[in-house]
């Protein structure tokens, strides 16, 4: 189960690349151009690049691994996510402004279609961070 959890949210942020609506406010911006950035390099199969989107505890308990021993993983993300395609539903962000939602639903290539929940919290520093998935 949690490495469907794992697969879900990866591929999610893979294929989810909203642009920001002019509307948005600076908050829902910034957590959509978090998502878009992760998503980027969801795609490319940037390790590097992914790692600083996702909070301390997340990466620990469920990404450390994948990330830094299977050697096979950035490739992996290059071929599931090809053809994938998203929907951003909404994006909530907290009135203190410290943790936001977004909805997406994600279709499959080959037909599946996934909603699932992002959950995201802005650090001390002010960059918003993942913290956790659910469908």
């Amino acid at each position: 189960m949690r490495t469907r959890r794992l697969l879900v949210l990866l591929i999610l942020l893979a294929v989810l690349a909203p642009a920001a609506s002019p509307r948005a406010g600076a908050p829902e911006a910034e957590v959509r151009a978090t998502l878009r950035a992760y998503i980027q390099a969801m795609r490319r199969g940037e390790l590097a690049r992914l790692r600083p989107h996702l909070a301390g505890a997340l990466y620990e308990r469920e990404y450390r691994v994948l990330f830094e021993e299977n050697a096979e993983y950035a490739r992996f993300l290059r071929r599931f996510y090809r053809g994938a395609r998203s929907r951003l539903e909404s994006v909530t962000v907290a009135p203190d402004g410290t943790t936001a939602t977004a909805v997406i639903t994600i279709k499959l290539r080959g037909g599946g279609t996934v909603p699932t929940t992002v959950d995201l919290a802005k650090e001390p520093g002010g960059a918003w961070k993942i913290t956790g998935s659910s469908q």
